[in-house]
């Protein structure tokens, strides 16, 4: 390694400390005392950019955890819905002799209607859920 003769001009009390440097770690030369320092300096300085990172990127997981977390309870009623729609199209299917439909709304026809099939695919759906529920419960408990 080549070394660059240069002249610079420190306070006293650099000087000192320069010369403990030396002094504590049985250097020859106040040069390589000023090269540890510097070399020190150097390798903290890079370990705060590491800390730094490493703080932005929690803070950024944070922020996406709770977005992530809303799309997730958003996706589970949509599931939710979608699975009754699978009960209550199944049941349609088996018994095909239904002729009329009416909603549960209301909306096309003067009154609103919850038929029993609509209520026995929500309360499967409901079972089935809170069955899924406990299972996941159980294995994170593991």
């Amino acid at each position: 390694m080549n070394k660059l003769r240069k002249g610079y001009c420190v306070s006293k009390e650099t000087h000192e400390y320069l010369m403990k440097i030396k002094k504590e770690n049985n250097l020859s030369s106040v040069s390589l005392a000023l090269e540890m320092v510097v070399s020190e300096h150097e390798k903290r300085s890079r370990i705060k950019t590491e800390d730094t990172a490493k703080l932005m990127a929690k803070e950024i997981g944070k922020v996406l955890k709770d977005d992530v977390d809303k799309f997730k309870v958003s996706s589970r009623e949509t599931d939710k819905n979608v699975q009754i729609l699978i009960e209550m199209f199944n049941g349609y299917l088996v018994k095909s002799g239904i002729s009329d439909i009416v909603t549960t709304t209301g909306l096309t026809t003067e009154f609103a209607i919850e038929s029993p099939a609509l209520k026995i695919a929500k309360e499967e759906v409901k079972k089935r859920l809170h069955r899924n529920k406990i299972m996941k419960e159980n294995k994170i408990n593991e």
